[in-house]
């Protein structure tokens, strides 16, 4: 099934004219039974089934990369997943650009919608979730197009049986988000995922506590929301705010009026900075 309400309907039956692409309500889409995509190539009626799953139409999709030759640069960046069809970030645009051909070539060309329509439909979102794909020494950074597949061995694509990791979540130092950030090296180690921060002539270390603490303040920050979209959704996102605001923080006298932890005034050896309204301490020397 694909894309399952009307923009209109009468009696339960749709003509297969109506058979489109639209919108309902607040902009959501949704889909047409898949069903009814085949009667508008055979220009015959099709009732419209409400208890099947309106994601069912983009196993379909599935279904034909299999035989389509002009999908094989994609098919190294795509994995079939128990929850549907993953998609490695490069690939997305490709995607849903064939996923708009295909609709159009079944529909007969009566459902049609932008790609950002149709990359939100696909995706469930405006910003989905990202998620790691880890196979060995290769890690992929991507997206999920959820769908009943079922067992994800039988589409003749590659596959994943191993587990998603939520990017919200997990930290991966592979990920290209992080690449993209210069003066920033994350690795783990045996205490868990660390961060390297250049500052200047100096390496700041920022540990994994650390980053999980800043990771709840950044939550309630409508200025970290502003400058880095997605820190709420994505560790590494947040990391990279983290190294920014370390980067650009300036020093601190302890004379400086400020509210400072209890825990946190009693230490020794240690440097306040600044940066917005957050506030950090280092151990002086590293």
């Amino acid at each position: 099934m694909l894309f399952w309400w009307l923009c209109t309907r009468q009696s339960g039956t749709i003509k297969p004219s109506q058979a489109a692409f639209c919108r309902l309500c607040s902009d959501r889409l949704y889909a047409v039974n898949g069903a009814v995509l085949e009667g508008v190539m055979s220009q015959e009626q099709t009732s419209i089934q409400p208890s099947e799953d309106p994601r069912a139409g983009v196993v379909r999709f599935i279904e034909s990369l299999r035989s389509h030759k002009g999908f094989e640069p994609l098919k190294a960046r795509i994995r079939v997943v128990s929850r549907g069809l993953f998609v490695e970030e490069s690939a997305l645009e490709g995607v849903v650009t064939e996923f708009q051909a295909w609709l159009t070539k079944i529909s007969a060309g009566a459902a049609q919608k932008s790609f950002d329509k149709t990359r939100q439909w696909l995706f469930e979102d405006r910003e989905p979730e990202r998620f790691y794909v880890v196979e060995g020494k290769t890690t992929l950074t991507g997206y999920i197009i959820a769908a009943p597949v079922g067992a994800p061995q039988r589409f003749g694509l590659p596959y994943y049986l191993g587990s998603l990791l939520p990017s919200s979540t997990y930290l991966h130092p592979s990920d290209p988000e992080l690449a993209r950030c210069k003066g920033l090296e994350v690795r783990s180690t045996s205490g868990g995922v660390e961060a390297l921060v250049q500052k200047r002539d100096k390496q700041l270390l920022v540990s994994e506590q650390t980053i999980k603490s800043f990771e709840e303040l950044a939550k309630s920050s409508r200025f970290i929301q502003r400058r880095y979209p997605g820190s709420e959704k994505s560790l590494s996102v947040c990391v990279r705010a983290l190294a920014g605001l370390v980067r650009r923080a300036r020093h601190v006298p302890r004379a400086f009026p400020m509210l400072v932890p209890y825990d946190v005034k009693r230490l020794s050896n240690v440097r306040y900075a600044r940066r917005e309204s957050f506030y950090s301490l280092r151990s002086v020397g590293k």
